[in-house]
């Protein structure tokens, strides 16, 4: 966590130049970053610079990660506005109100008014949790947004009072974490120890925002600081950076721990021992319990410890939920929480569809969200609640798919690199690729200097290495090549393109940007083309299906929602209906149509293999050899026989997808019976097999169950009479030819 001069320490998706109304000239520098709210998506633009010309911002430097264990009260604030999303921290001072920084609500730039939560507080969602950035919870939303009358807007006013701090009325009350008071008389002294905790990025430049962290630091300075007044100077040996804005420094007074700072602005790069700006706390006790009173109806509460004199209930004492209050249902009991200041409405179920917003609820009957800010799915498509109010259903969105090379929906990267410096102490002519989920970038990359520019060899995505890292030479310090601009799409292999097929069409085997695409392989536990989720297995109600498409923990199928992991539902689990027992869609792709469709690789109008296309429309290795017991291309399985029943049909494919999907009430492909479901004992088996029931040998037609049929049941010849394959050896000491010998 850290900053330094007067940048403010919120990590935005969207940066600018802060106006500036004062003697101090902003010098604009293009390549610079601001230290306001980190962004989370968008572009960096010019920066501010302070009276002695460097740049002004905020973050937690030389901190450790909480794995959100302690300090639970510090949570992050997503802010909307229509120049992106931006990252903030605050801290809960009441079980309903937060405390945060000015700049977080309410933000100029260039003197326009790029942020106002304080007109526009739906804007603000409140989240906890280790890593909020992928994952974490949902908490709260902010009901109502007070900035201090003298907040600008504008960090860069300099001269007189402008207090950078705010405070937040949530929807709810937060009763299962701590909360934290405000410190009061006697002041702090300059060498105090303290905490610092946010949700900041730990280095300038760094691409790790949105982690819980902490770290001591001590009061440098106080007072009136580069021309403002009420700061804190915090740091040593931790210091904040962009993303930590709005977050707290800690001091403990009476044995308990108080906030003393909000972190406010710092200097362009972030230090840990110096140039961190807080706004100093207790010179806005009063100011901070008046709107509090406003908010709640009553003052600071204090520690927050039962028997502090600011109790609610006492210790033990309980009260059935709908009483407590009427969004909640009843039935359920709430007890006095640990701090004595409200009943624990955490064990509380909301009344779903009441069109009041409690946790754990994330939405409500009607509401809808673009897919895009759902996780990794495309945007410009709504998805609707889910009936139980537990999020949205996803089945509406279309995935994104990580590894073709287009950044797309909340994907942080894919394909690209990024210089090693931004992730850490490494060498800025290392690189780091971006992760196999498309989340962020592999730092072991770094350590073990996997791709190096200017070592003489053109390694991963570089378009060039002319062994050293100066520009204009043709290879520029990047190693990209200078004058030439790569066009995906137009047919030429240029660059660092993997493929170019003259399109930008994923699923062709060159994906939207011109990498090549593996074929998938739903089971192995690396999400590839086509696959929504992929853990390993091919079972279903793990949360990833046997298809591997994202289950929802709440999908229920047959009861005519569609939901997530379902390709339909119409209200029965009747098959041959065009739903199947599984809401998987019945029609669709048929697979020797000679139509490439869904998730075929290929199709080549019939159901036979080894012509290039299997009879599951899988893509074959002309070398491939079903029962040798290796899994090749075209292969869904192989092990190394070709009996039926034993989880690998006789051609390699699986029982589940062999051109059909037991279990759905339809016959298909190798079935011998399909009963509508997987259960023993009831004339067909649980792999669609009559009991006792295999094909005639000898008929000269090959069926279920048999390797060969060569129409007789002769011995010696190239069909044993059992329809099995003979089985050639060769010995180890034959002259001929060679032998493999496993080892």
């Amino acid at each position: 966590m850290r900053r330094s001069l007067l940048a403010m320490a919120m990590l935005t998706l969207f940066t600018g130049i802060l106006g500036a109304d004062t003697p101090y000239p902003l010098l604009p520098d293009p390549g610079s970053r601001l230290n306001i709210p980190e962004a989370l998506f968008g572009k960096w633009a010019t920066d501010p610079l302070g009276p002695t010309g460097e740049e002004l911002q905020p973050f937690i430097v030389n901190g450790q990660e909480t794995n959100y264990q302690i300090y639970k009260g510090v949570v992050g604030l997503i802010l909307n506005s229509s120049m992106g999303q931006s990252l903030c921290t605050a801290t809960l001072i009441d079980p309903e109100v937060l405390l945060t920084a000015g700049h977080c609500v309410y933000l100029k730039e260039n003197g326009v008014l790029v942020m106002n939560a304080v007109s526009n507080p739906g804007s603000i969602t409140v989240k906890s949790g280790a890593n909020i950035m992928y994952g974490g919870t949902t908490i709260a939303q902010a009901e109502q947004v007070v900035k201090h009358d003298t907040w600008t807007g504008d960090i860069n006013s300099y001269g007189g009072l402008n207090a950078d701090i705010a405070l937040i009325k949530l929807d709810r009350q937060i009763t299962d974490v701590e909360y934290y008071g405000i410190r009061t008389d006697p002041e702090e002294n300059i060498g105090d120890p303290g905490i610092i905790v946010g949700y900041g990025i730990t280095k300038t430049g760094a691409y790790d925002s949105g982690i819980h962290r902490w770290g001591n630091a001590k009061v440098l300075d106080k007072g009136t600081i580069m021309y403002k007044q009420n700061l804190l100077e915090v740091g040593d040996p931790s210091g904040t950076c962009q993303g930590d804005s709005g977050g707290p420094f800690f001091t403990t007074q009476n044995g308990q721990l108080v906030v003393s700072g909000v972190t406010s602005f710092g200097g362009q790069t972030c230090y840990a021992d110096r140039d961190g700006y807080d706004t100093w706390v207790l010179k806005y006790y009063s100011w901070i319990e008046g709107i509090v009173q406003q908010f709640t109806g009553h003052g600071l509460l204090g520690s927050g410890v039962c028997g502090d004199g600011n109790d609610f209930c006492s210790q033990g004492q309980s009260k059935d939920c709908g009483l407590v209050d009427s969004r909640y249902e009843s039935g359920t009991i709430a007890y006095c929480n640990s701090g004595c200041s409200y009943w624990d409405v955490s064990v509380c179920k909301p009344v779903c569809g009441d069109g009041e917003l409690l946790s754990p609820e994330l939405c409500e009957s009607g509401d809808t969200a673009d897919c895009g800010t759902l996780g990794q799915f495309l945007s410009g498509t709504t998805a609707p609640c889910r009936d139980d109010c537990t999020g949205y259903n996803t089945a509406y969105c279309t995935a994104t798919f990580c590894g073709d090379g287009v950044k797309e929906g909340n994907e942080f990267c894919d394909t690209q690199l990024t210089s090693c410096e931004t992730l850490g102490d490494y060498n800025k002519y290392s690189y780091a690729r971006c992760n196999a989920n498309c989340t962020g970038f592999d730092a072991t990359d770094c350590v073990n200097q996997t791709i190096v520019c200017g070592n003489g060899t053109v390694d991963y995505l570089e378009q060039c290495d002319d062994g050293n890292n100066t520009s204009g030479d043709g290879c520029s310090s990047k190693c990209k090549i200078e004058g030439a601009t790569v066009v995906c799409g137009n047919g030429i292999k240029e660059g660092a393109e993997e493929c170019d097929d003259g399109n930008t069409t994923n699923g062709d085997g060159c994906s939207a940007g011109c990498v090549t695409e593996a074929m998938a392989v739903c089971g192995n536990g690396v999400r590839e083309w086509g696959e929504e989720c992929d853990d390993g297995n091919t079972a279903n109600g793990d949360g990833c299906s046997a298809g591997c498409l994202s289950e929802s923990p709440y999908a229920v199928c047959g009861n005519g929602t569609l939901e997530t992991g379902e390709q339909c539902d119409d209200g029965n689990t009747v098959g041959g209906d065009g739903c199947s027992p599984a809401c998987l869609t019945e029609t669709g792709a048929v697979c020797g149509n000679g139509v490439k469709e869904g998730t075929e690789q290929c199709d080549d109008g019939n159901t036979t293999n080894g012509d290039g296309c299997s009879a599951a429309c899988l893509t074959e290795d002309p070398n491939a050899e079903c029962g040798n017991g290796i899994k090749e291309m075209g292969e869904q399985c192989d092990d190394g026989n070709m009996k039926p029943g034993d989880g690998c049909n006789p051609d390699c494919t699986l029982p589940a997808t062999s051109g059909g999907t037991c279990g759905n009430g339809i016959k298909e492909s190798y079935e011998q019976c399909d009963d509508g479901n997987l259960k023993a004992g009831d004339g067909c088996d649980p792999d669609c097999t009559i009991p006792g029931v295999t094909g005639t040998c000898g008929n000269g037609v090959k069926e279920y169950g048999e390797e060969c049929d060569d129409g007789n049941v002769s011995a010696g010849d190239t069909c044993n009479p059992d329809c099995t394959r003979p089985t050639v050896t060769t010995p180890r000491g034959s002259s001929g030819g060679c032998s493999l010998i496993l080892l």
